[in-house]
């Protein structure tokens, strides 16, 4: 069941062909090439866009034959309980379960994405698939995560909903879904972009964010149930909720994240940047900063440009000084250069931070080392 597919292949309207597994065996892949884990992660894996495209087809084939089937998505969609019970009754087999829109989408997917919590409990109770994936790989969860159903994301979890699975693009999990929501609301000022989801309403309430916040933490604790080891929330990308966090400045999620054991030195693919270098890098505030050095973050990593957490803290110029002086006291590498042979004192220099580089001077700084760029 790693794939969100039951251990013995796709059953009912969703089996494939033998003739289809030859051919997803050969020329397309079973599991999407960008989806690869990464990082030692207990992310699992997201089927290729052909394998979600055929198990829709055969739903949407199944949907399109069963009249009370299309009332019963009508009514999941609508939040409508008794629509929901009487279709239900009028399929005692249970062949719903495998009946699906043109996108993917079950009965579970949008009772979940609608936060209709009683429609979501019926349809768990009558033994709907929890794990089942859309066209874009996304489950029931990722839904209910993605709009910031909290209520929906803790039955989920309750029933065993599994948090590990990606979806198709980056491999992202259900919690990383609502993480990054969330770090997109904080920067954002919670100011009713229309771009960050949710309704006029819930934009406007004040415990949208902690409704946010609430469905991470849900996700996470899931997690412990599924795995042995601390719950990285990481894309294929080798992104993390804690990077993501970093960056928006959010302390509370970023607590949140680092009490579960989130890696604090993870490194993402495309810079090989840590959450550490993420935060200064956006201008993080002094309490992003302590919180991650407090979990031991390594202030002597280097990106793969050879960018250290003090270069991107000089970077910023003097309104990065505090972030500084956390990062020498945690016994940052004074002197050490990127591949252009820059060292903080030099970056500093050139951004006309004159109170970062008597900080750096004090702290050791070898002036020598800027001669060759200043």
């Amino acid at each position: 069941e790693s794939l969100g597919i039951p251990a013995g292949g796709l059953r009912g309207p969703h089996r494939a062909s033998s003739s289809t597994r030859k051919d997803d065996a050969g020329s397309k892949k079973l599991v999407s090439a960008r989806n690869k884990p990464t990082m030692k992660s207990d992310v699992q894996p997201c089927p290729s866009e052909f394998v979600l495209r055929t198990a829709a087809e055969e739903g949407f084939a199944a949907f399109t034959a069963c009249l009370p089937a299309r009332e019963l998505q009508h009514a999941a969609s609508e939040g409508s309980m008794v629509a929901a019970q009487r279709a239900l009754a009028a399929m005692p087999s249970g062949e719903w379960r495998w009946c699906c829109d043109r996108q993917g989408d079950t009965a579970l997917h949008l009772a979940a994405a609608g936060g209709h919590l009683h429609v979501v409990g019926l349809l768990v109770r009558k033994s709907a698939h929890l794990d089942l994936r859309n066209t874009r790989g996304a489950s029931a969860l990722h839904l209910a995560c993605d709009i910031s159903h909290m209520e929906v994301v803790r039955l989920l979890c309750e029933v065993r909903a599994d948090p590990r699975l990606g979806e198709l693009r980056e491999n992202k999990v259900p919690g990383l879904v609502a993480a990054e929501r969330r770090a997109s609301w904080w920067s954002a000022g919670a100011a009713g972009h229309a771009d960050c989801g949710g309704s006029g309403k819930e934009q406007s309430s004040t415990g949208y964010l902690e409704r946010r916040i609430a469905s991470v933490e849900e996700c996470l604790k899931a997690l412990q149930g599924f795995v042995s080891t601390a719950a990285t929330l990481v894309t294929s990308k080798g992104m993390t909720a804690l990077h993501i966090a970093a960056a928006a400045d959010d302390l509370e999620l970023c607590r949140l994240l680092l009490s579960y054991a989130s890696s604090s030195d993870a490194v993402e693919s495309a810079e090989g940047a840590t959450p550490l270098m993420h935060g200064l890098g956006a201008g993080a505030s002094v309490g992003i900063i302590q919180s991650l050095l407090f979990a031991h973050a390594d202030p002597a990593l280097q990106d793969a440009r050879g960018g250290s957490p003090l270069h991107y803290a000089a970077a910023h110029g003097d309104a990065a000084v505090e972030s500084v002086v956390l990062l020498l006291r945690a016994r940052a590498k004074v002197d050490a250069k990127d591949e252009r042979g820059a060292s903080a004192l030099a970056i500093a220099c050139l951004r006309g931070a004159p109170r970062i580089v008597r900080t750096l001077l004090v702290a050791g700084a070898s002036p020598q080392s800027c001669r060759a760029l200043l």
